[in-house]
């Protein structure tokens, strides 16, 4: 009976491991510390950074808020890709009504996707990357 109690204590610490081991972690206001050099993050202050569970992959979702304006980030971003080898196919969206501006894109590096949304909110731009390693 000793045996057993201990063999299903050992089971429940080794499953328990196993799921706090798999559950993405939350970096706050800093970037992966895992995250590739190569792939560019505009300056501005981290809202999310956090691994993420994606349909087939794992990866990382980061939210910025910078104080550069809509056309100056997604120029960043497209110098930036370009610098790293690839290329950013950015898709520009208008929204007459509440005057918003949003583009969504992405980019490939080796086998890393990279799908980013860029908001206009007036005096700062929001970026949302979501990355596929």
């Amino acid at each position: 009976m000793h045996k057993s109690l201990i063999a299903i204590l050992l089971f429940i610490v080794l499953i328990a491991l196993f799921i706090w081991s798999d559950s993405p972690k939350d970096y706050g206001t800093s970037l992966p510390p895992m995250l590739s050099p190569e792939i560019p993050v505009i300056d501005g202050e981290i809202i999310t950074s956090k691994e993420a569970k994606f349909e087939s992959r794992r990866g990382y979702l980061i939210e910025i808020k910078t104080q550069k304006n809509f056309d100056q980030t997604i120029k960043f971003y497209k110098s930036e890709f370009k610098k790293a080898g690839t290329v950013l196919s950015l898709y520009d969206v208008f929204f007459a009504v509440s005057e918003e501006k949003i583009a969504s894109g992405e980019a490939v590096l080796g086998s890393t996707i990279i799908y980013l949304e860029i908001l206009d909110k007036g005096d700062y731009t929001f970026v949302i990357m979501a990355i596929h390693l």
